[in-house]
């Protein structure tokens, strides 16, 4: 898709947003010392064929019958056919098929920083390409909590996006396809309807 290096592009200078933010905040030292104690990650560690995590799905939305996508703070599936390229276990990881591309970004908050949904909806928006003019206050849950949710059209590839903070970290999906809005968000319904917090 050629959205696909925009959010490559964004997720990266997000991320390097946040790190020179800790980075000011720490005064470029200590950090977070969980960052430094987790495993790094491979391809074998954060894909697996192993069974669908249970699930509760929306209704009127079959889950996600792909491969088993693992990070150290939850466990997901991508839509079948999809072949998933891990740039990073525990920072980005993208599945492309059929229909579209899936994207997952990890960030790690600044140290003392925290977010309201809707703060977080507004940062966000402003780094992901596509969906600087998505329409504020959508809702919806990921694993029982709740996130927000963006969707907006482009001459004619259509994006979303969920995310929220979760155990000090920014964690969101993104989805872009070709098709309506409406199948975009049945797309990631399906992974969302798959995915647990560990």
């Amino acid at each position: 898709m050629r959205t696909t290096s925009r959010v490559h592009g964004a997720v990266a200078g997000l991320a390097a947003l946040v790190v020179a933010g800790t980075m000011t905040l720490t005064g470029c030292g200590g950090g977070d010392s969980r960052a430094e104690a987790r495993p790094e990650a491979t391809t074998s560690d954060s894909v697996s064929a192993s069974p669908s995590p249970s699930a509760s799905s929306k209704p009127g939305v079959a889950p996600a019958t792909g491969k088993v996508v693992e990070t150290s703070w939850f466990t997901v599936r991508v839509p079948e056919h999809y072949k998933v390229d891990v740039m990073g276990k525990d920072f980005h990881i993208d599945a492309a098929g059929p229909s579209g591309e899936v994207t997952f970004g990890i960030i790690s908050l600044p140290f003392g920083k925290e977010f309201t949904v809707p703060q977080l909806a507004r940062y966000m928006r402003g780094f992901l390409p596509g969906l600087h003019d998505a329409e504020l206050g959508r809702r919806t849950t990921i694993d029982g909590e709740t996130a927000y949710l963006f969707t907006a059209e482009e001459h004619f590839n259509v994006d979303s996006d969920a995310g929220l903070t979760h155990d000090g970290q920014i964690i969101h999906v993104s989805v872009s396809t070709y098709k309506t809005p409406a199948q975009n968000r049945r797309l990631l319904e399906s992974v969302l309807a798959t995915w647990h917090w560990k």
